[in-house]
């Protein structure tokens, strides 16, 4: 059997033909599935934020800054609260400055320089009729690893496919090959007068 002809197979072109468009395919709705799947985390986070700024601004001062100050302990945790007054200084929670530039009422990325590199914020900036401004933020970090595991997943999963549909047409190309090496055989026995052999139907 010669392996380097295995290519000019119709066997092994088939099941290429076949792997490309079911890699393509997987290509596809992986990528439908992570922007999806990002799309939904971050709308979710931007909701709680919503939802958290809502709740804060129920709430009467005292209670608000008490809220904001019990927040302060597990700020790095992923849930920063931060209590800003009219001069824009930080009066209590987390250790964040104030953003100039970000939307008040509207959720916002924040970005924030960290030990390693820097981290990022889902927040939403809300102002007081004090005058004070009150920031809500979630930390991206959950979403940032679940993007990193799922793209982790579907590379391992192409490579995977890759090998797989490479193997297959090998083994399908190698089929057709034998068969078009025994029918070659046939037809010459039967060229040198052997009338009683037969084509094969199977390699």
């Amino acid at each position: 059997m010669r392996l380097l002809e295995v290519r000019r197979t119709s066997g092994f072109r088939v099941a290429c033909l076949f792997f490309a468009t079911f890699g393509t395919a997987s290509l596809a709705l992986s990528g439908f599935l992570y922007l999806d799947t990002r799309s939904y985390g971050r709308k979710a986070a931007f909701e709680w934020v919503g939802w958290e700024s809502k709740h804060l601004l129920s709430l009467a001062p005292h209670a608000l800054r008490d809220r904001i100050d019990a927040s302060e302990d597990f700020a790095e945790g992923g849930r920063p609260l931060v209590l800003f007054g009219p001069d824009h200084a930080r009066r209590v929670g987390a250790p964040i400055p104030f953003p100039e530039t970000a939307p008040v009422g509207r959720p916002f990325v924040l970005t924030q320089p960290a030990e390693h590199g820097s981290r990022t914020l889902f927040s939403q900036l809300s102002r007081l009729q004090s005058g004070e401004c009150v920031l809500v933020s979630r930390s991206a970090k959950d979403l940032e690893a679940l993007e990193k595991a799922l793209v982790e997943t579907f590379v391992w999963g192409m490579a995977a496919t890759i090998v797989i549909g490479l193997v297959g047409a090998v083994i399908f190309g190698a089929g057709s090959l034998r068969q078009n090496d025994a029918i070659t055989k046939a037809v010459e026995r039967i060229m040198r007068g052997d009338l009683s052999e037969r084509l094969p139907t199977r390699g």
